[in-house]
């Protein structure tokens, strides 16, 4: 055990204990070493840095001012959570990667973990469950919840604190008001300040304590205390600065440095520049540009993922018809559909991980009244690093689900572009997926492209094999069994829930045939076709090469696909020992 008077180094097996007796001295020079580890590792690996930036000294404090793992933390999201995996032993050096820790708290990963998130507004809701149970149990640890000013303002953590001053099981909230969001924060509750909502949470039974500086450690320390002691849920209300402690980060209102690839930490600049290329994101992004400036009819709405999606000038150009409309995905939707019936056409863009939480919106208010929307589904398909939480593999399987809606894949420039035409007609709610990967196939002219049918590309004399192959990893293995000079036809199901009876008959033709989507999980388009060519009578052999129906842990999208033989170059070693 070190004195109160030691520097503490990050790798100390007993740094739990050494930062409860350690000065202030001491520990503003630990809170400067994690912030120069937090920075190494996310040059390195990429990943939340300005959100981690911001959060260490309310980590530290919560640590040294708790029994952890006994008492509960809890961070929303838990992209923030970097500081607290280095205090709990962890190592950051390959973090989101194969071997390395995740990016978020993960409740396999360490007892420190309570909760597994990854997805905004959870943290209260969770908090209160272990303080109900505690209480039933004659339990005695405290439950701490870090969560953001953003996410504070969710429909799902709103539920939670009405909830909560119900049931008066005591939970203690740390509220980090850092005033943004991934980008600029939205909403009323940004303009008039906490400050004036604090009698709010007094008059509902909670202890209010704020605000303090988030990156005073005295001031947390009393604050901590004092919550400890009282009886009833506190929030206390913590001013920080969101990527605190590296230039680049501090005077970002953008996001840019909220989630970052690999950079140079003296320059601030990305090391993967790929200047030849566009992102799937970008393209779309594009293409909503070209909807706002062709039609005064249409309108744009994202939920708090502008610059992730690449909206900037959109957002620049269009003032008064584009909505960032913040954590709200449920919302995002309901408005989307209303806008719709009041006569405009809007776009939604939108994560396929985060539209899961919008399900019942675009069932109930969406399709349900056959309101005309473009939506485009973000990052579809395996998402890489930031593993299990963000993966975009459910939405084909849970949309097939819901009547009436159209669920598209395109797979190069001009099946998006034509697909984004097709949209903005009266169709339902239409669905665009693009994955997260570099968009580099161009092709003909499609624009006599019938609503709702496959494109074969490919149709060879032999009937031995046909390729069905979903997006551009599916126009990628056609390439390569060409180019080793196998012959196979190969059909791009654009319309990935249309299953148009003549396309289908054509299917029947075949041998053999092989879906091939590394976009979806097995029982989404894959196990459909299945179905539909069963009732059709198929007498030939079928095989499907999807997604497992899993959570699929962080690595690298290759890795990721590896796991299940998915990669192209995989598929071609498939189909020559198979067929």
């Amino acid at each position: 055990m070190t004195n109160k008077h030691d520097k503490i180094s990050l790798n100390s097996k007993t740094i739990e204990s050494e930062i409860k007796t350690a000065d202030y001295d001491v520990l503003n020079e630990l809170c400067a070493d994690i912030r120069k580890e937090i920075v190494e590792a996310t040059a390195k690996n990429g990943g939340h840095l300005s959100s981690n930036l911001g959060a260490v000294e309310l980590t530290v404090a919560i640590h040294r001012n708790f029994d952890l793992p006994n008492d509960k933390l809890i961070f929303d999201v838990g992209h923030q959570s970097y500081t607290h995996k280095l205090l709990s032993g962890r190592s950051l050096k390959g973090i989101g990667q194969k071997d390395g820790v995740s990016e978020f708290q993960k409740l396999n990963e360490s007892p420190f973990d309570p909760f597994s998130a990854g997805h905004s507004s959870t943290s209260i809701s969770a908090a209160e469950g272990f303080a109900i149970v505690r209480d039933q149990n004659k339990e005695d640890y405290n439950v701490v919840a870090l969560i953001g000013d953003a996410a504070v303002m969710n429909g799902l953590a709103l539920e939670a604190i009405n909830h909560l001053s119900y049931t008066k099981s005591k939970v203690i909230i740390v509220l980090n008001d850092n005033e943004m969001s991934i980008t600029s924060p939205i909403g009323g509750f940004q303009k008039c300040g906490f400050d004036s909502v604090a009698k709010l949470y007094e008059d509902m039974g909670f202890k209010y304590v704020g605000p303090i500086d988030g990156h005073d450690l005295k001031a947390l320390d009393e604050a901590l205390s004092e919550a400890k002691k009282s009886d009833r849920t506190v929030l206390i209300h913590c001013k920080t600065k969101k990527g605190k402690g590296y230039a680049p980060s501090e005077v970002d209102d953008y996001g840019y440095w909220h989630a970052t690839s690999p950079f140079d930490i003296e320059t601030g600049k990305p090391l993967d520049l790929h200047p030849n290329k566009i992102s799937w994101s970008h393209y779309c992004a594009d293409l909503a540009e070209e909807i706002l400036e062709k039609y005064p009819n249409t309108n744009l709405i994202v939920p708090a993922t502008l610059k992730g999606s690449n909206l900037d000038v959109c957002f620049a150009k269009f003032p008064t018809r584009t909505f960032d409309v913040g954590i709200a995905e449920e919302h995002a939707l309901t408005l989307a559909s209303a806008m719709a019936l009041a006569g405009s056409h809007p776009i939604v863009t939108i994560y396929s991980t985060f539209m899961q939480r919008a399900y019942d919106e675009i069932l109930h208010d969406c399709a349900r009244q056959h309101a005309n929307i473009t939506v485009f589904v973000d990052r579809a398909g395996l998402i890489g690093m930031t593993g299990a939480t963000h993966n975009g593999i459910y939405d084909v399987a849970y949309l097939m689900t819901i009547p009436g809606v159209v669920i598209t894949m395109p797979s190069t420039k001009n099946e998006a572009l034509t697909l984004a035409k097709e949209s903005l007609g009266k169709h339902g709610v239409f669905f665009i997926r693009a994955p997260r990967e570099f968009l580099d196939k161009e092709d003909a002219n499609l624009e006599n492209l019938p609503f709702g049918r496959w494109r074969f590309v490919e149709e060879k004399e032999n009937k031995k094999l046909i390729l069905v192959g979903v997006g551009p990893d599916g126009r990628e293995l056609n390439d390569l069994l060409k180019a080793n000079g196998i012959e196979a036809s190969y059909v791009n199901p654009l319309y990935l829930n249309s299953f148009d009876k003549d396309d289908v008959a054509k299917l029947l033709g075949y041998e053999n045939i092989l879906v091939y989507d590394s976009y979806g999980v097995e029982n989404g388009f894959a196990s459909k076709l299945g179905s539909v060519l069963m009732k059709a009578g198929y007498k030939g052999n079928f095989i499907a090469k999807a997604i497992g129906n899993d959570f699929v842990s962080h690595m690298s999208i290759k890795e990721q696909k590896s796991l299940y033989g998915l990669n192209p170059e995989e598929m071609l070693e498939f189909i020559k020992a198979t067929y």
